[in-house]
């Protein structure tokens, strides 16, 4: 319950009585209740998954990251806040990025290395889509994506033995075949 209570003067400027407003402000409260358990539970997903979740203004420049960004990249997020979004990814992947969002001014899908706080590029597979305010104005970028470095190395190696079992088959082939033409070529 809400209550207001309003003096009421008279003709000397005197309180002659009291007015009292109240109001049921039950389910008000319930919804903000109810809201700030909402955003909590946004903000402990987003905090804790395992993705890369970057936010950049029109000019490019970080204005939020999830605080996952420690894990992936080392960087605290104050950190990266107010940083420019081409010092972390690989400059011709930047370059590609950059084109393709201006090209399309929609979603994204892209393959890109961005860089750790040790300095060392990680491949990221990322979706950036446009960011618009409620007006419907562009407002930025939305990058969220994950590390596939694992994934990249495991399929070299996958191809590398692949590789070289095709090889291994190939000299069988040819071994095999050669007694073949060495008699068909003695007996002719």
């Amino acid at each position: 319950m809400d209550l207001t209570l309003i003096p009421l003067y008279g003709r000397k400027k005197q309180i002659v009585a009291v007015a009292e407003i109240s109001q049921d402000i039950t389910e008000k409260k319930k919804a903000l209740i109810d809201l700030e358990k909402s955003e909590e539970q946004y903000h402990l997903l987003l905090d804790n998954a395992p993705i890369l979740f970057i936010v950049i203004d029109n000019q490019e420049k970080v204005i939020f990251v999830s605080d996952y960004i420690k894990d992936l990249l080392g960087y605290e997020k104050k950190e990266l806040l107010g940083k420019s979004i081409e010092e972390l990814i690989r400059p011709e992947d930047y370059k590609s990025l950059r084109q393709e969002l201006q090209s399309k001014k929609k979603i994204v899908a892209f393959s890109c290395q961005i860089k750790g706080k040790d300095h060392i590029f990680d491949f990221y597979l990322i979706n950036a889509s446009p960011l618009k305010d409620r007006e419907g104005k562009p407002a930025g970028t939305i990058i969220i994506g994950h590390n596939i470095t694992e994934d990249k190395r495991t399929l070299g190696q996958v191809i590398r033995e692949w590789e070289c079992l095709l090889r291994q088959k190939k000299e069988s082939l040819i071994l095999f075949s050669l007694p073949k033409v060495l008699k068909s070529t003695v007996w002719d």
